[in-house]
């Protein structure tokens, strides 16, 4: 009898082992998926920041790429407002353009 007792209290000692080595292992895991999952949404949070940056730079140079585009429009109608007074008579702006293409040529 004394001997089942100590084979059964052996056997809980050993199950008692593995089940603490078991927990001890899933508790492990839980830490390392908190972790990942803490790295992921420091991850996240941090590329949020890095768009909006990226998103403003974005926006900025579109801005200033229209209103280059704009500016340009704008002074090629007046030009073309403006060529015939300058020249005294009715002369196209392709006129003028092709005519300076052989200097443009040359010194560019």
């Amino acid at each position: 009898m004394k001997k089942a007792q100590h084979e059964l209290k052996e056997t809980i000692k050993s199950d008692r082992d593995e089940l603490t080595a078991i927990r001890d292992e899933l508790n492990k895991a839980k830490q390392d998926k908190l972790l990942s999952n803490y790295e992921a949404i420091a991850h996240t949070k941090e590329a949020g920041r890095q768009s909006r940056w990226y998103y403003a730079a974005s926006a900025t140079t579109l801005a200033s790429l229209s209103y280059f585009v704009h500016y340009l429009y704008r002074n090629a109608v007046n030009f073309e407002e403006l060529l015939p007074q300058l020249a005294g008579k009715d002369v196209s702006s392709w006129d003028v353009l092709i005519s300076r293409l052989p200097m443009v040529t040359a010194t560019g």
